[in-house]
């Protein structure tokens, strides 16, 4: 597997090097996740431990590919967003601590923003009205959603 991470890193930065040849950069990306998923199988099927220095020599070639692609990462919920400096500072001066807030109310948070991405203003709007009851107010700025206590 140490050989499949080794050629597997080697034709990606080949690939960046050959006018950045992102088809050939994928291709050897996923050949090394398959070889990754491939040797995590078989130490199931065998009823072993998986070898850690070749697990994080996999996972130190994938996060040094990812460096191009940006593919392993968790997205922020909508309303975790870090404000920007200015206006968007300035309306979350009050903002409420997302770690604070009861599980129901992000769940709300959520449910609202997936409406918004469905374009379902009526249902969108509903869950802000039913924050606002909660006592929390919703404000859509261009940093993400600010919540605040009403």
């Amino acid at each position: 597997e140490a050989a499949a991470v080794r050629a597997a890193l080697g034709a990606f930065r080949a690939a960046m090097d050959d006018d950045l040849n992102t088809p050939r950069a994928y291709a050897a990306l996923f050949k090394l996740v398959k070889a990754a998923e491939g040797g995590l199988k078989a130490a199931r099927r065998e009823e072993k431990a998986l070898d850690a220095a070749q697990a994080a020599a996999a996972l130190s070639a994938m996060e040094e590919m990812d460096q191009v692609f940006g593919f392993f990462y968790e997205p922020e919920a909508p309303w975790m967003a870090k404000p920007k400096q200015g206006a968007a500072a300035d309306a979350s001066a009050d903002g409420v601590d997302v770690a604070a807030l009861p599980g129901d109310v992000k769940g709300l948070i959520e449910s609202r923003a997936a409406a918004k991405a469905a374009k379902d203003w009526a249902e969108a709007d509903r869950i802000r009205d039913e924050l606002v009851s909660k006592g929390f107010a919703v404000k859509d700025a261009k940093s993400g959603v600010v919540v605040t206590r009403v």
